[in-house]
């Protein structure tokens, strides 16, 4: 949609604006950075509020920008983000090319994968990564493929396996119970606190998984296949918990910005 002649107008004014912001601060743009984010206008709300609102009738489609509209994360900010939630990021800076065929193996940061053409880390390219045979433009898409690779990959497994143990250590050696895990497992993968709806789904669920994993008899065993990084735990409720974590790492708002 083209922008209006006053919204060009303005948008004009704010870039000259952060132009000059930009050579006060000198060219540094972590400190320009730190001023978007910190603004009023990025932190503002992506939900609707309340459907009756007089913003949501004057502007149902948001014409006028008094809402962040929610967006998907980038393919790189996914991986790394399950590897910081578990705290397992290799935050080291420089290096040489690491192949993209290690890209379910390595705690490198995204950006050092090899990404060409013909070399592209799968992970990565499911979730719509920089497309290289486009001048690397981006493009956001929602396909069962992302949810499968969530769900399914060596790298999620294993980070859900880390995290759950961590949070499980952690409540225990303050003497917490059940409520407490669940409430270090939403805080730690999707950075807030469970609804009164989700902390009563994920007491279920535990309790179901628990029951579930103390009868050996009622799970199938998948022959052939190879021995993962991290072996699930030995105790049927640590388990458990590392499934919620799990399914926390399929959560929508995991991959959304809001």
């Amino acid at each position: 949609m083209p922008l209006s002649f006053e919204k060009s107008h303005h948008l004009l004014q704010l870039l000259d604006w952060l132009a000059v912001e930009l050579r006060e601060k000198n060219w540094s743009m972590k400190a320009i950075h730190g001023l978007m984010v910190t603004s009023n206008t990025y932190q503002m709300e992506s939900g609707l509020g309340d459907p009756e609102s007089s913003n949501r009738a004057k502007d149902p489609d948001n014409r006028h920008y008094w809402r962040r509209k929610p967006y998907r994360l980038e393919a790189e900010a996914i991986r790394d983000s399950l590897l910081q939630v578990a705290g397992q990021l290799d935050a080291t800076l420089g290096g040489p090319t690491i192949p993209a065929g290690k890209a379910q193996e390595s705690h490198r940061r995204s950006l050092y994968f090899q990404h060409t053409p013909h070399t592209q880390s799968t992970f990565l390219k499911l979730f719509a990564d920089a497309d290289p045979t486009q001048c690397y433009q981006r493009s956001q898409s929602i396909v069962p493929q992302q949810a499968l690779a969530l769900a399914n990959s060596e790298l999620s497994l294993t980070l859900a396996r880390l995290l759950g143990r961590d949070i499980s250590r952690k409540t225990a050696a303050e003497g917490q119970q059940e409520s407490r895990f669940i409430e270090q497992a939403f805080e730690r993968v999707l950075g807030r606190l469970p609804s009164e709806k989700e902390h009563q789904a994920s007491k279920e669920f535990l309790k179901k998984q628990g029951d579930l994993l103390r009868d050996p008899a009622a799970l199938t065993r998948f022959e052939g296949a190879e021995a993962a990084e991290v072996a699930p735990g030995d105790e049927p409720e640590l388990r458990a918990r590392e499934s919620l974590v799990h399914v926390l790492f399929n959560h929508n708002d995991l991959v959304t910005v809001r």
